[in-house]
């Protein structure tokens, strides 16, 4: 008998360092990082107490959206009721959209009302950090013609054909979700807190249940059967997004148009995945007549990708600086204009 405790303990301790061991590596090879799940539902998600987001943050959940944001939460607070002779921009996007100091749009309304921080030009930035395409097209059809805009923009990341997570709770249970696919999951509040391995295994099977229902729509979306890295569900929900962008905006005679932000690394350095969703999104565009800016020649232009780079995040390629952020204001300001120039 005590052979076979003993045994049994030793099972369990070499089980236990296993773990261990597998939870060091992926912490030091592969993070999981909490905020790439839900940035917005927070370290005291799992303690049942969702309104202090709304309280102190002005982010609330959404059965539709995920997460709603108060619109001056990443902008100035602003009036709604737009000012006779104000000429209004509404810029939809996502991280890359809000993270800089000050951000695109901020650059650009300084520079439409020759630097005075108001004037007749309006730039609202209205990204949420993670929204993909599909949610943003959800907020616009939510809000968007509210605001009576002149003009619409949306940044696109290469990473807007993967799906958007968010942690809510479900019948009284923690789980994860994929709201444009009601895939859902059950977690355990600590292991998701503390453990990169269980994030690991989490994002994988949240991936295969979404994978299922994007395998049965293969067929149902042929313009997607040429990317082989490209998830066809995704594919489809950002083609059909920027559809409706362009239907409703044509449809009131507003000026829309897509901003293309590339990877920040030479082409023979961008992944696969990465090759593919720039040459997908550049091929939706044309197959749907969508008035695009590829920002990829401007900063190819200066010969030095790490210049527009926030050098202290080592993997990450797809946020640009305050560098980045003058160079793409700059680029719409004479966008911007040249619009103007041709409805005069």
């Amino acid at each position: 008998m005590k052979k076979i405790v003993k045994t049994f303990f030793i099972i369990v301790g070499l089980a236990v360092v296993y773990v261990l061991a597998l939870e060091l590596s992926v912490r030091i090879f592969y993070p999981q990082p909490f905020f790439s799940f839900f940035m917005y539902s927070s370290h005291l998600w799992e303690k049942g107490d969702d309104h202090w987001l709304t309280r102190k943050n002005g982010i609330e959940f959404s059965k539709r959206l995920g997460f709603k944001c108060r619109m001056d939460v990443f902008d100035r607070k602003r009036d709604p009721k737009k000012k006779q002779g104000v000429y209004r921009i509404l810029i939809f996007g996502d991280s890359v959209t809000v993270h800089g100091f000050p951000h695109y749009p901020a650059n650009l309304e300084l520079l439409l009302n020759g630097g005075s921080p108001e004037g007749a030009y309006e730039v609202w930035n209205l990204a949420v950090p993670t929204y993909n395409t599909f949610q943003e097209k959800e907020l616009f059809d939510l809000e968007g013609l509210k605001l009576k805009p002149d003009m619409i923009m949306v940044g696109f990341c290469l990473n807007d054909f993967e799906p958007g997570c968010v942690a809510m709770r479900k019948d009284g249970k923690i789980v994860l979700c994929q709201l444009q696919d009601d895939v859902w999951l059950e977690v355990s509040p600590f292991l998701f807190n503390n453990s990169h391995l269980y994030r690991l295994v989490i994002s994988n099977l949240m991936r295969q249940k979404a994978s299922k229902l994007s395998n049965r729509e293969r067929s149902a979306c042929p313009e997607a059967a040429q990317y082989r890295m490209l998830n066809p569900r995704y594919y489809s929900l950002v083609s059909e997004s920027l559809r409706y962008f362009r239907d409703v905006s044509r449809g009131n005679g507003i000026p829309f148009v897509l901003l293309v932000f590339p990877a920040l690394k030479d082409e023979k350095n961008c992944s696969e995945y990465g090759r593919e969703a720039y040459a997908a999104i550049l091929e939706i565009c044309k197959r749907l007549n969508i008035d695009y800016i590829d920002f990829t020649p401007y900063f190819k232009k200066s010969g030095d990708w790490e210049k527009f780079r926030y050098l202290d995040r080592k993997d990450d390629y797809l946020h640009f600086n305050n560098t980045g952020h003058k160079l793409v204001a700059e680029v719409l300001y004479a966008y911007v204009d040249s619009v103007k120039r041709g409805h005069q």
